[in-house]
């Protein structure tokens, strides 16, 4: 039996969602324990200024206690605050780096 197009553009849209959100949440625990791991080190470390370090683990914290609580992530107004904070300590980072 053939099935009709809706069906079909339905089941491929169930797919991509049922593999993109997992991989979403891979991606943000991913990005956060590295952060996590970044920002211990310049704490023990002291090579940058410790308020990037405490920022970093600020916004680890802050995610978690998201996650914790189910604060949507992986939906639109979710995502951008996640890609905001990140975005903050990578550009407090790399400014930095630069000018070291």
């Amino acid at each position: 039996m053939i099935q009709s197009q809706p069906e079909v553009v339905q089941s491929i849209v169930r797919y991509g969602t049922a593999i993109n959100h997992p991989m979403d949440y891979v991606f943000i625990i991913s990005i956060l324990l590295a952060m996590g791991i970044w920002s211990v080190l310049i704490l023990r470390t002291a090579v940058f200024p410790q308020w990037v370090g405490y920022l970093g683990i600020v916004f680890l914290l802050l995610v978690l206690i998201g996650l914790v609580l189910r604060f949507n992530f992986i939906d639109l107004t979710g995502f951008r605050i996640f890609i905001f904070g990140l975005l903050s300590w990578i550009m407090s980072m790399g400014i930095l780096m630069m000018r070291r």
